[in-house]
C-alpha cells in the first residue's frame, strides 16, 4: 500500500507500508519501506550506489530506525522522518540540506 509520493529534481520517493501484528518485532503495527527511482549520481536514491534507476529500489535505512512516517525528495537529496521523529537524510547537500 502506497502512503506517499514525493518528486524531487530528477528522482522520486515513495513510502509503502504493510500492516503487521503488533509485537516486539513491530511495536507500531506497521512495516514501512522507502522506495526510490530516477537520477542517482549524488546518492539520493539511498540504495548504496550512484547509478540511475528506472525501476523502484528500496532505500537502505539504518537498522532499528523504526517505521517511516514521511518522505521528501529535493533537487539531489532525500529525507525521511520516522514515527518517533528521527530525521534521516541522504544524497548531496550543497546548502546544508
Amino acid at each position: 500500500q502506497l502512503l506517499a509520493v514525493s518528486c524531487g529534481g530528477a528522482h522520486t520517493l515513495a513510502l509503502a507500508a504493510q500492516p503487521r501484528r503488533k509485537g516486539l518485532a513491530h511495536p507500531w503495527g506497521l512495516d514501512t519501506a522507502v522506495l526510490a527511482w530516477g537520477f542517482g549520481a549524488n546518492g539520493q536514491l539511498g540504495d548504496g550506489h550512484s547509478a540511475d534507476r528506472f525501476l523502484p529500489v528500496r532505500c537502505r535505512l539504518p537498522r532499528g530506525c523504526g517505521p517511516v512516517a514521511e518522505v521528501r525528495a529535493g533537487r539531489s537529496w532525500s529525507l525521511a522522518r520516522t514515527v518517533s521523529g528521527r530525521v534521516l537524510s541522504w544524497g548531496r547537500g550543497w546548502r546544508g540540506q
